[in-house]
């Protein structure tokens, strides 16, 4: 595992915060959204709308690696029970940083059921954090998700 360190986002890491998003976005996800479901995914992830997303109360985590400060990850929740954006850059996967992420989302968290609207790919990994499916596939605007929830455990 790298070592890896996690901070709170401010909005001056908007524009790094951007284009890891969209290379993901665009590398694994978009490839079975309409051209329109592509366009309208991607222009709510430019710098300008992650800006926007932090100055309306969006909270984001970034995670860099300890050695050279580069972006590596990067969870958003829009509210304490929505989770907006959980991203990891590719040579970064399986080495449990979106794991991490998640897990800071946690702590700051105080929701007791968590959604968010997961991709196809993406759907295993949430179902391995403790996600369960909550309805059938959606296709909005050609944008294809799959509506999930997290259920904290309640500890007596």
């Amino acid at each position: 595992m790298k070592p890896v360190s996690i901070y709170p986002a401010h909005e001056s890491d908007a524009l790094d915060i951007s284009n890891l998003i969209i290379e993901s976005v665009s590398k694994f996800i978009t490839n079975e959204f309409t051209a329109q479901g592509r366009k309208l995914m991607l222009s709510s992830m430019t710098e300008d709308s992650i800006r926007k997303n932090l100055q309306q109360g969006f909270t984001y985590f970034l995670a860099k690696d300890s050695r050279d400060r580069k972006l590596i990850g990067v969870v958003g929740m829009k509210s304490p029970d929505y989770l907006f954006h959980l991203f990891i850059e590719e040579s970064s996967h399986n080495k449990g940083i979106a794991t991490q992420l998640w897990q800071e989302a946690l702590v700051w968290s105080d929701a007791t059921e968590i959604s968010v609207n997961a991709s196809r790919y993406a759907l295993k990994f949430y179902q391995k954090l403790g996600f369960i499916k909550v309805d059938e596939m959606k296709d909005v605007n050609g944008v294809i998700y799959f509506p999930m929830k997290y259920f904290r455990s309640q500890v007596v």
